[in-house]
């Protein structure tokens, strides 16, 4: 999962839980005993409004209710009072209605209280600054004209909006704020991202990326950072490729001098023995310059149909009558590589073959998005657990030693620098029968 999105849920469920909190706090605090959030009228305040209503003239009431309506506090004029249903005894609401008579001389006064199936009892809270209730309150009062003043407490209106819609709207909420919060990230990280881009391809193929220092001050560190190493380590590289190629250069003029000495040998036997050597020192050479070559290649690879190179490669073999055998597609298959370093993987792998199985069975397929070229032989294989050290350097096997085979161990470190450098990979498994397959898979361009 990206680092943007793991961060844009940590904030949608962070706002979730809070949204979520909210929403219990308010339906605790509903219960009833727990606070009295409805407020109702003084004694003589509703005494004032049944005043005012009755010195109007009928037609004015319904004025006179819509001033003095508030959203938490209901005034209208009845021409019946609401139908009472069978209730239950509340002495809070007894004790009320007891000082709201005594402020109205004597004109009849009954109070509901607003219940749900789980309410056990409506309490009111008397005092001289506000009368407060824990339940939605009616007061109904008896005006002279024989009509009904209705005074209802509703309670703030932030009480009333909760449960499923509280719920929703602060789901909602919280979904628009997630988004808009991943999407600010996915901006923020954006360079992060460009930077683990850039060091996985410099991973592969040390070809430096240098990258724009964008972002906070800590990814600008860090990118800044990157694009030093990336310098530094690439003149390490080509410094060292120049050592060596350099070295070379100067022991290959020594060993052809040396060549030409040993012809004077006079003993036939010292004399190839001697010669024998230093062409392995000369080859030695030409293969650890080839692996530094490729590993300080510079030069980004090309799409290149691979299938004439592969051919060109087995063609080779078969003019010295070594048994090689090539199945290969007629179409192109287009990879991105250095021509000469797919050439000289093919060839290293063709002759590894030939070396230590005697025959090589090649076949270039594709499966996957991949352009997989196989070469098998029937030689003693390789050991599960030698597998990862024979793709480095200087590394033979046991199996290789045993056998007495020349060989400096760079073949196959070779083959995987190729396969790094393409995005690729090398791959042994079994061959049925016996033997070795290896396995070079490149990426399709």
């Amino acid at each position: 999962m990206r680092l943007s999105l793991r961060l844009g849920l940590i904030v949608t469920v962070a706002l979730t839980l809070v949204f979520g909190l909210t929403v219990l706090a308010f339906i605790v605090q509903q219960r009833p005993g727990r606070l009295y959030g409805v407020t109702l009228p003084l004694p003589r305040q509703v005494a004032a409004m049944t005043e005012l209503i009755e010195s109007l003239p009928a037609d004015r009431w319904a004025l006179a209710t819509a001033a003095l309506s508030t959203p938490a506090t209901g005034v209208d004029v009845l021409d019946q009072p609401p139908g009472a249903r069978d209730g239950r005894a509340m002495p809070g609401l007894a004790i009320a209605q007891r000082a709201y008579m005594a402020a109205l001389d004597g004109r009849s006064v009954a109070m509901m209280a607003e219940l749900d199936q789980s309410s056990q009892a409506a309490d009111i809270e008397l005092g001289r600054d506000g009368v407060r209730a824990t339940r939605p309150v009616r007061i109904l009062i008896g005006l002279k004209s024989g009509k009904t003043l209705m005074i209802e407490a509703r309670g703030p209106a932030a009480r009333r909006f909760t449960g499923v819609r509280l719920g929703a709207l602060a789901l909602l909420i919280t979904l628009i704020v997630g988004a808009i919060t991943l999407w600010f990230m996915r901006r923020q990280l954006k360079p992060l991202e460009r930077l683990g881009g850039a060091v996985e391809k410099f991973g592969a193929r040390l070809e430096p990326s240098l990258l724009a220092e964008e972002g906070s001050i800590e990814l600008r560190q860090l990118i800044a950072a990157f694009n030093r190493l990336q310098n530094n380590i690439g003149d390490l590289v080509r410094a060292r490729t120049r050592i060596i190629t350099a070295v070379g250069h100067d022991i290959g003029t020594y060993l052809t001098r040396l060549r030409l000495r040993a012809e004077y040998i006079s003993d036939d036997d010292q004399r190839s023995r001697a010669v024998r050597d230093i062409d392995d020192m000369q080859a030695l050479m030409r293969e650890t310059l080839a692996l530094a070559q490729l590993e300080a290649e510079q030069k980004g690879p090309v799409a290149v149909d691979i299938v004439p190179l592969l051919r060109s490669a087995v063609d080779g073999f078969a003019e010295s009558r070594a048994p090689v055998r090539c199945v290969a597609p007629a179409d192109a298959v287009i990879v991105r590589i250095g021509p000469a370093a797919f050439a000289r993987a093919a060839t290293n792998l063709i002759s590894n073959a030939l070396k230590y199985g005697s025959e090589a069975d090649v076949v270039l397929t594709i499966a996957d998005h991949m352009a997989e070229l196989s070469v098998a032989d029937r030689g003693p294989g390789i050991p599960p657990t030698e597998r990862a050290a024979v793709l480095e350097p200087f590394y033979r096997g046991d199996q290789a030693r045993n056998l007495n085979q020349r060989g400096f161990g760079l073949g196959l470190a070779i083959v995987n620098a190729v396969a790094k450098s393409a995005h690729g990979r090398v791959e042994f498994e079994p061959r049925e029968g016996g033997g070795l397959t290896v396995r070079l898979r490149l990426p399709l361009a």
